[in-house]
């Protein structure tokens, strides 16, 4: 996912994303073009949020007819003030963050500037996923408070591949 056709919250709904604000407010991952390439940013600056817990998670994924599969995406940070990102997994989500269980990954992510954007994409490495099978859905959770760890993180490129 590119998120090039996503232009608003209810166009990532449609298109099987969901974006939840752990604590039921209003903060929510954001869809944002910059330099012409759309992606999706969070951030706990002026959010009003202390803590700030959001989830971005994929649709389903089906592995079922695929087998070496890996993951990877891109990432970026601008006014890093603090780690808020982290990338779990999870065969038994439906909707509820609660009740599913969420494995962490271990992944490259973006760090700094303090002011300002990186000038490029973090890379996340190649993920090895090969030993989930059937269902699952990748989340990326933001974890920050106003008036804290407000760092803002820019989510692109979401690939899984598989033979």
């Amino acid at each position: 996912e590119g998120f090039d056709n996503i232009k608003n919250n209810s166009a990532l709904l449609a298109a099987g994303w969901s974006n939840i604000n752990a604590n039921g407010n209003s903060a929510i991952f954001k869809t944002r073009s910059s330099g012409g390439n759309r992606l999706m940013e969070m951030s706990a600056y002026n959010s009003g949020e202390n803590p700030l817990e959001v989830w971005l998670i994929s649709p389903t994924i089906n592995l079922d007819a695929s087998t070496n599969e890996k993951l990877s995406f891109e990432t970026n940070t601008g006014y890093d003030n603090g780690k808020v990102m982290t990338v779990f997994v999870s065969s038994d989500f439906t909707g509820d963050l609660k009740t599913a269980t969420w494995v962490q990954l271990e992944v490259a992510l973006s760090e700094g500037p303090s002011s300002g954007y990186g000038n490029s994409f973090t890379k996340s490495g190649i993920v090895n996923i090969a030993c989930l099978t059937g269902d699952f859905h990748v989340a990326f959770k933001y974890v920050g408070a106003d008036g804290g760890i407000t760092t803002t993180f820019q989510i692109d490129k979401v690939k899984i591949t598989g033979a």
